[in-house]
């Protein structure tokens, strides 16, 4: 756990959680087994100001009062709404829904990521749909000697394994990710080569936060802009080369492209 927490914290906290009814003692929302809330043990009198961690000073709050408890906590969000940072949450948001293919469980692309705060040292990491609500856990599993990435419907964070190095954690699921990438063919994405059409040979491949398109039949190379979910041509068809397109309409050409293939053997 964090510093100044003690070691028993995720015990104490299910106990507070139980002793007060899975209830808010702000508001009355439930939560855990008993409603929808997330919820949160806070100290009634303030670490800083003294307070202990023994029961008698804890109470239940859910997510939002606790963060109008805190002004520590920031936005309930958890998430920049603006700037640098807000930009590099969006560039996930994109990178997580383009992997995983949106939602498991309503299938559309409004997969988030933000981070709760659950102690002063820790946080957790929280994927969830804008269109249905559910929550996931991003684990990373063993194969033998490989490392996967699977989601993992969870209830509340409580269910997330929290982290104190969440940069670390990031960096190695983004190398994962880049490896499993490698592994599928870019016909996942694209369909096909936009410019000659075939989707026998491309391959998809991630170096640290670039990402590359290729085709081994006529040469063609794409780039991925960073932070941005549009894709530059590098080399291909001469009027292509140098296009900065989103991935529906390279999708779309790509498209046009295996159509026409298809027909001139056809023909012939």
């Amino acid at each position: 756990m964090g510093a100044g927490y003690p070691s028993d914290w995720n015990q104490r906290r299910k106990k507070i959680y139980q002793r007060d009814n899975y209830t808010c003692q702000d508001c009355g929302e439930k939560g855990g087994s008993r409603g929808d809330s997330e919820l949160h043990a806070h100290h009634i009198v303030p670490k800083s100001k003294g307070g202990s961690h023994k029961l008698k000073n804890l109470t239940t709050l859910c997510k939002d009062c606790h963060g109008k408890r805190h002004s520590w906590m920031g936005a309930t969000t958890h998430r920049p709404q603006k700037g640098f940072w807000s930009r590099m949450y969006k560039s996930a948001d994109e990178e997580l829904n383009e992997f995983y293919g949106g939602c498991p469980n309503c299938t559309e692309a409004n997969l988030t990521v933000r981070w709760e705060q659950i102690t002063a040292k820790e946080e957790a990491k929280v994927l969830q749909c804008s269109s249905c609500g559910a929550m996931y856990d991003e684990r990373i599993t063993q194969d033998g000697a490989r490392q996967n990435l699977e989601l993992v419907r969870v209830e509340n964070t409580e269910k997330i394994e929290p982290t104190t190095a969440g940069t670390i954690q990031e960096f190695k699921r983004y190398r994962i990710r880049g490896r499993m990438h490698s592994r599928t063919q870019a016909t996942d994405i694209f369909g096909s080569c936009p410019t000659c059409g075939k989707s026998a040979a491309v391959t998809l491949n991630s170096i640290l936060f670039i990402k590359f398109f290729k085709c081994n039949s006529c040469g063609t190379k794409l780039r991925k802009r960073i932070l941005r979910s549009e894709w530059i041509m590098t080399s291909g068809n001469e009027s292509d080369v140098g296009s900065v397109l989103p991935l529906f309409e390279w999708k779309k050409k790509a498209r046009e492209q295996s159509k026409s293939r298809d027909d001139l053997e056809i023909k012939n």
